[in-house]
This record gives C-alpha cells, structure tokens and sequence, in this order.
C-alpha cells in the first residue's frame, strides 16, 4: 500500500472528522447526506484515494434510485464508524481485558465514560446513553454495567495521581463487579443499532 501524500492524507482526516460528527447522534438526517455528497463532490480529485474510493461507491449506489432509504442510511452510518478508526490503547496489555465482540445492551445499563474519544466528546455520548434509557455515571462503582474506554489520558500513566477510572474500575472486577470494558468503537456500533432499531 503506497503512503498516502501530504494532500491525501488531510482529505481522509477531514471525512474522518465529519464522520465522527455524525456518528454519535446515530442519525443521518438529509442535510448531513447532503453535506456529505456535496463535501465528496468537491473532493472528487481524491476519488481513488482509501476510504473516499469507497464512500464513492457506497454514494452512487444509495443515489441509484434517486432515494435514500432507512437501510441505505443505516449502512452508510456503518461505513462512516469504520472510518473513524479507534485509537490504539497507549498502554501496553490492555487488548486482552476488553470483550470482544460485545453485545451491548443499553435500556437500564450503567455506563461510564473514560479516555480521549474519537467518535465525539462525552457529552455526546452520555446523552446517546439517556436517549436509550440507559444510566450514566460519573465514576465507576461496584454495580457499574459497562466503562466504555477512550485512549486512555496522561493520568494512567503519571504516578502520584488519582488512579484512572479504568485502574479503578479493574480493581473493583478483582473484588467481584460485574462491570465490562469497552472499546468507544464497540459503544458507537452499539449506539448506530440502538437507534436503527428505533
């Protein structure tokens, strides 16, 4: 795979970030597709660049027929969540304590928030939380459903500091909580079939 150029590589940044702002709210409503079409349009010098050659695709197949149905709004919004990639975890050992392939349950969950995120800010990501009827805590506890995990901040890694909401939420698992840790990437696919579902 050749390395992308200077160019390149701040348009695939771009539609990350847009991605990213659309991702969170679960929603693509008509003026994001269209702020999305049009941003590919003037993009289209890039047509052959990874993922823009994809998106491209995926935009003349959903505009075949002129529409955009729920199920064409719902696979780009899956696209989307793969392009903004999650962030690789600083530390060394943590892939092994997150699940994998979780199955996400979020009417009457707990969850908490820990990291830098991607997708959105945390804001955005209690709030998709409420939506759901689901609960938010501001830092973990014994009866804690799920810590959904950003990359990780500078207080993980500085001694002298309060321990990080994931340093203490493992050591709360060790005592018998039935807390689960998630990747950010795995809450926004939970978040974009949530509201899929309606």
């Amino acid at each position: 795979m050749e390395a992308l150029t200077p160019d390149e590589k701040r348009v695939v940044q771009e539609l990350q970030k847009i991605s990213a702002g659309i991702v969170y709210d679960g929603r693509l409503d008509d003026a994001e597709f269209l702020a999305l079409t049009e941003w590919m349009q003037a993009n289209r010098a890039y047509a052959e660049v990874k993922p823009l050659s994809d998106l491209m695709k995926l935009l003349r197949s959903v505009l075949a027929d002129g529409m955009v149905t729920s199920s064409e709004r719902l696979t780009l919004l899956e696209f989307l969540t793969r392009v903004v990639k999650a962030p690789k975890p600083v530390m060394d050992g943590l892939d092994a304590i997150f699940e994998r392939d979780p199955v996400i349950e979020i009417a009457r969950r707990s969850f908490c928030f820990s990291g830098t995120f991607t997708f959105g800010n945390r804001t955005d990501a209690r709030i998709a939380v409420l939506r759901h009827m689901g609960h938010v805590h501001d830092d973990p506890s014994m009866t804690l459903d799920w810590l959904v995990v950003g990359m990780p901040g500078p207080e993980t890694t500085r001694a002298g500091l309060k321990p990080s909401k994931l340093e203490r939420t493992i050591r709360h698992i060790r005592q018998g909580a039935p807390t689960r840790l998630i990747r950010e990437a795995d809450f926004a696919k939970a978040i974009i079939a949530a509201d899929a579902k309606g």
